[in-house]
């Protein structure tokens, strides 16, 4: 998965997050996002409403229209997940540092991941 960008990435990861008969509906669904000249990010908030979807092309639905009212509400939740719980606490605090840590590295990660391998992907 490493090395994986742009167009490549988003297909590799509706791949891996959607059952196969839901992939066609979600890159429909993700349309609605990035249409307009407003909609800031596009591939980003597409990474980001496919990782919180679970799956369901409902909660991506549900994302997709957060993101179109304010498409950083849909980044915080994938990216800084923890850190978002940690708001209330000093952002300075060793918690909340080592959060962000945590978060930026989770982020990495689910990136790179893969339930399939490449061959098993969509064209």
């Amino acid at each position: 998965m490493d090395g994986l960008s742009g167009i490549a990435l988003l297909e590799a990861k509706l791949a891996d997050t959607f059952a196969l008969e839901d992939v066609d509906e979600a890159r429909s669904v993700l349309e609605g996002y990035g249409a307009e000249e407003w909609h800031r990010e596009r591939d980003r908030v597409w990474l980001a409403v496919i990782k919180q979807s679970g799956g369901s092309v409902v909660q991506l639905q549900e994302w997709v229209d957060l993101a179109c009212r304010d498409y950083r509400d849909a980044l915080a939740g994938a990216e800084y997940p923890e850190s978002i719980r940690l708001l209330a606490q000093e952002s300075s605090s060793p918690e909340a540092q080592a959060a962000r840590r945590r978060d930026a590295q989770q982020y990495r990660d689910w990136l790179a991941s893969s339930r399939s391998a490449p061959d098993d992907r969509l064209p």
